[in-house]
């Protein structure tokens, strides 16, 4: 009965495991063709990005349950280091999506202007401030009659 369950499991997680290549495969093909600043480019990344993300959740689950089903140690440990030699190649597509996704980030931020005179111009652009309450701690001097005393300040 194991057996016919973890069979199962390992049959669904090649499909699964296949999928997910299939789909980096297509992400390593569009990053090279793709033109980052168009609009529709951008939204095609991104929903990669989440499709590998929810392929990604789906085959740690199928490893976690084909992992519990595991009793011989050698098998157990060739499985793990499968699964994470495969973890890696996920994280590095997803890796090179967001940083695709931030360069257009940076490249999109306005860049100050060149004056007249060719010196650059600042621009200020609004900042988010925060006013944090001031904290009065009582110091320690050193001696020791005044101890309870100052570690007994903390306990009011």
């Amino acid at each position: 009965m194991k057996m016919e369950t973890l069979d199962k499991l390992k049959t669904k997680r090649k499909i699964s495991r296949t999928a997910c290549t299939k789909l980096i495969n297509k992400i390593y093909l569009f990053l090279e063709n793709c033109d980052i600043k168009k609009e529709s480019d951008q939204e095609q990344l991104s929903e990669h990005l989440l499709s590998l993300e929810a392929k990604q959740l789906d085959f740690k689950s199928l490893n976690n349950e084909t992992e519990d089903l595991i009793s011989d140690s050698a098998l157990f440990e060739t499985e793990i280091q499968s699964s994470l030699e495969y973890e890696e190649q996920i994280n590095e597509a997803k890796f090179k999506m967001k940083s695709n996704i931030d360069k257009f980030k940076i490249d999109q931020q306005p860049v100050a202007p060149l004056a007249a005179n060719g010196s650059s111009v600042r621009i200020n652009y609004p900042v988010t401030c925060l006013n944090l309450p001031k904290l009065r701690i009582p110091t320690f001097s050193g001696n020791d009659s005044t101890f309870l005393e100052f570690i007994n300040s903390f306990n009011k």
